[in-house]
């Protein structure tokens, strides 16, 4: 639900390049800082911020309490079916050793929108304990990035921060910037509210 993996007919059948993907981190570094400067907690209500740059790059950012403990919420995000469009077709998830990480990974997804027609792309996603243990976190970090892949993901970068409330609720903060084909800042949104709903349930 995170992205929302949407491109227009005719421009998925015109034939285009890939270029290199815009780096917002470096995994050979520990992240332990977002993006986006984390907005207001708000009691009782989830709080969202969203808009567009004059580049083209739409973001946005949501923050809300969830009932559930940080060590639920990261083994849901582990799992990156939780954050993945319904539309993912083939996903490969490949571990990377780092002292820096409880896990690093690379992930490649595939999408089949058409018939003969194939759309692939890689991201690098870090899961950094900030504060705890990995068998208690009580902070964590999550970053991801696309690296490779088809040219309707221009850029693709996002945040996770999980941070402990009480043993049985968690501080959520998503961030997410893109710049894709057919994407406006409402596809933004409502992919970082897809993933708050799933964390929820």
């Amino acid at each position: 639900m995170r992205i929302q993996v949407v491109f227009p007919i005719f421009s998925l059948l015109i034939a285009s390049s890939a270029p290199a993907a815009t780096s917002c981190f470096d995994f050979e570094t520990k992240i332990v800082k977002p993006l986006h400067a984390p907005i207001p907690l708000v009691a009782g209500a989830d709080k969202t911020e969203s808009g567009e740059t004059t580049g083209g790059l739409n973001w946005g950012a949501l923050r809300a309490a969830v009932n559930k403990p940080v060590s639920v919420l990261y083994r849901l995000l582990l799992d990156h079916h939780t954050t993945a469009s319904s539309r993912i077709d083939e996903m490969k998830v490949e571990k990377i050793t780092s002292p820096s990480y409880l896990n690093l990974e690379r992930v490649s997804f595939l999408i089949k929108p058409f018939l003969f027609v194939k759309v692939r792309w890689t991201e690098e996603w870090g899961f950094a304990l900030v504060q705890g243990t990995a068998a208690d976190p009580e902070e964590l970090v999550v970053s991801y990035q696309k690296t490779e892949g088809t040219s309707h993901i221009e850029h693709l970068c996002g945040n996770m921060v999980l941070r402990k409330l009480t043993d049985k609720s968690t501080d959520v903060f998503l961030y997410e910037e893109a710049k894709a084909t057919g994407r406006k800042p409402k596809d933004t949104m409502d992919g970082l509210m897809g993933t708050l709903k799933t964390l929820r349930k």
